[in-house]
């Protein structure tokens, strides 16, 4: 449920890059402050001083952008059967049993030999998983199989899986029938048969250096640093990556053989509907919608727009309007909803926003003040039609540039509605790869570099 809100919005449609991208629709009505604030306000004999209204801004995008970027069509999965997509700095890589690791300068580690029927059955949360069509593939072994951020990969011995560095060193024991990628947190697979909680699989909840940190029904988000337990009463339990308590009694519903929290997950926070709870004690009312931060605190309840997401600093990303605009922690609209793109936030709390009126992509601060940006590159779905022989959806897409010029059309034929699109984050900036399915049996891999 990571949600690497990348919020983009084509013509008239919105549209999310990413899977994850948004939540339940939110009632509309007036923003409250938060519950702390008041009832710090009913507690105190002087009356708080009025807030005064926050003026919402749009974003200019004036300043200019030096160079341009390119994608450039990269042979580095030459020669191997099956490919994950790079994950920090490493991609899987599979040919002829044998199971290794890429780097993106072309370095190439092996670590075990599995056949392939052993490979796609290691799938905790029962991802369409088979060696074709290319893009089910690829999206398979990068969910599966990724490199985490420590380096620590799942390790394959004797029918069992572990974790090893990208030397073989082994960090967990080969001992469980899955695994998923270590990324802070992860889960081993314990019980193949599964129902000794409620009816829920096993599993033993462990952090980056291995440890057992729980065994049960439990769930784990790794890079949103989020946990949840589940009591033998089959009450939800959701945690912080370093074990303080979030929420109690979490609303989850069984995806991919192990409880999911049913409320939306973000940096910043979590977004509860309480039309979507049940069970004794629900953390809302039925009715409402509540925003919490990361130590459980009500920052407030029922927003006027759909959040999107809640970045570390309380910032909101939001929906309306017919477009992004931007809540600030205390829920005043500091960004009209005129944007088309709303990235997360960097390292360095910088984020991408293209405004609708200009077409153009810029970075911004955490202020919301235009920086000095570096090229970049975004995704822009176009018309589709049916070829009426084959039946065969034929999607046209383009790559823009920072200042709404295409770079690249691109066009792929799938049956079915598929985009054909495949890529971890967008925009696209330089060093990035991105992969493109023209169709089911294929994958085109280009290198994002300064056009020349």
């Amino acid at each position: 449920m990571k949600k690497h809100i990348i919020a983009c919005l084509a013509g008239a449609a919105a549209l999310c890059c990413l899977a994850a991208c948004g939540g339940e629709s939110l009632s509309a009505s007036t923003p409250s402050v938060s519950s702390a604030a008041a009832s710090q306000s009913e507690a105190s004999s002087q009356p708080e001083p009025t807030q005064q209204p926050v003026e919402a801004g749009l974003l200019t995008a004036d300043l200019p952008v030096e160079g341009s970027l390119q994608p450039v069509e990269s042979d580095i999965f030459a020669g191997y059967d099956h490919f994950s997509a790079f994950k920090n700095g490493w991609a899987f890589v599979f040919k002829g049993n044998q199971a290794g690791y890429l780097s993106e300068s072309g370095e190439y580690k092996p670590l075990y030999t599995i056949s392939e029927e052993e490979l796609y059955s290691m799938n905790l949360d029962d991802i369409p998983g088979s060696s074709s069509p290319r893009r089910e593939d690829i999206y398979f072994l990068t969910q599966n199989f990724a490199c985490g951020k420590n380096g620590v990969v799942p390790y394959y011995q004797d029918g069992k899986w572990g974790y090893s560095d990208l030397d073989g060193n082994i960090i967990v024991q080969p001992q469980y029938t899955a695994v998923e990628p270590m990324n802070g947190l992860a889960l081993g697979h314990r019980d193949e048969e599964g129902g000794a909680y409620g009816g829920h699989y096993v599993y033993d909840l462990l952090n980056e250096k291995g440890e057992v940190l729980f065994t049960g029904s439990c769930w784990a988000d790794g890079s949103l640093g989020y946990y949840m337990t589940i009591d033998e009463d089959g009450v939800g339990h959701l945690y912080n990556a370093d074990g303080s308590l979030v929420l109690d009694n979490v609303t989850h519903a069984i995806a991919g053989n192990r409880p999911r929290p049913q409320i939306d997950l973000y940096e910043g926070g979590v977004v509860v509907d309480g039309d979507q709870c049940y069970g004794p004690n629900p953390p809302v009312e039925k009715g409402t919608i509540a925003v919490f931060d990361r130590s459980g605190n009500v920052i407030g309840e029922n927003p006027e727009y759909e959040i999107l997401g809640i970045e570390s600093d309380g910032s909101m990303y939001i929906s309306g309007d017919g477009g992004f605009g931007v809540l600030d922690k205390d829920f005043n609209l500091v960004v009209e909803p005129s944007l088309s793109l709303i990235s997360d936030m960097d390292e360095n709390g910088l984020r991408y926003m293209r405004t609708k009126a200009t077409g153009k992509i810029r970075q911004y601060d955490a202020q919301l003040q235009e920086v000095e940006s570096q090229p970049a590159l975004t995704y822009i779905s176009g018309e589709s039609v049916q070829d009426e022989e084959t039946r065969e959806t034929i999607a046209t897409a383009y790559l823009m540039d920072q200042d709404g010029n295409a770079v690249m059309e691109l066009e792929s034929r799938y049956l079915g509605d598929i985009n054909g699109m495949y890529y971890p984050t967008t925009p696209l900036t330089e060093g990035d790869w991105m992969y493109w399915c023209p169709n089911a049996d294929t994958i085109q891999v280009y290198h994002i570099e300064k056009a020349q």
